[in-house]
């Protein structure tokens, strides 16, 4: 990968591994957690999972090494084994679900997404499984928020909709719009997107 694509997966892993957090939220209560030993074993995943990618990228060591470690990230969270097992296999079929149908639509579409002849297809490929995993990481919130029979006004629900679907399809116009001349600026933009959902659901959040 050139120096280009390899920042751009730094930066898409990050975003990655806050989604790996908000996911483990859905699955997980957080009353008693620790959040500087939360923090840091989400940050020791992130820049471990960067060093495999970067070193070997291989699909199985890879799958190995993630369901391992999704393991291990839920004890920072009080639970039965039974839903350490279930949180860490669901997490997992989730993200590679959408990896997989992500890389099935290019392919359909004559991209491949493990091509190292076009930059721009690697690029569009992390961005868009990063959005499309953060989307689904919220409807799946907003259902468990739901069930739990929690009460929000109708305005609320529609915020909550309308701020990541917008995201999405911004994102998706923009990455449609890569091209050598503007790559920096279309990544910066992105980012400030990323960036103000995740500002939008954590007061949200905390409300």
């Amino acid at each position: 990968m050139t120096n280009t694509v390899t920042i751009v997966y730094l930066i898409t892993s990050a975003f990655g591994a806050y989604i790996l957090f908000r996911y483990m939220n859905i699955f997980f209560d957080r009353t008693e957690v620790d959040n500087k030993i939360e923090f840091a074993s989400y940050l020791l995943y992130y820049l471990s999972i960067d060093f495999l990618f970067l070193t070997f990228n291989n699909y199985v060591v890879n799958m190995i090494f993630n369901l391992i470690v999704f393991f291990l990230l839920t004890f920072n969270y009080i639970a039965p084994l039974k839903r350490r097992l279930i949180a860490t296999v669901s997490i997992y079929m989730i993200l590679m679900t959408v990896e997989t149908v992500v890389m099935l639509t290019m392919q359909h579409f004559g991209i491949s997404l493990l091509s190292k002849d076009s930059d721009f297809v690697l690029i569009a490929g992390f961005i868009t499984i990063e959005i499309i995993s953060y989307n689904v990481m919220l409807f799946l919130s907003n259902f468990k928020l739901v069930k739990n029979d929690n009460k929000s006004s109708p305005l609320h629900w529609l915020s909550i909709f309308l701020i990541p679907a917008g995201t999405l399809a911004s994102a998706l116009i923009l990455i449609a719009k890569i091209n050598a001349d503007n790559l920096t600026a279309v990544i910066i933009n992105i980012i400030i997107l990323f960036l103000i959902n995740i500002f939008v659901f954590y007061l949200y959040d905390a409300l």
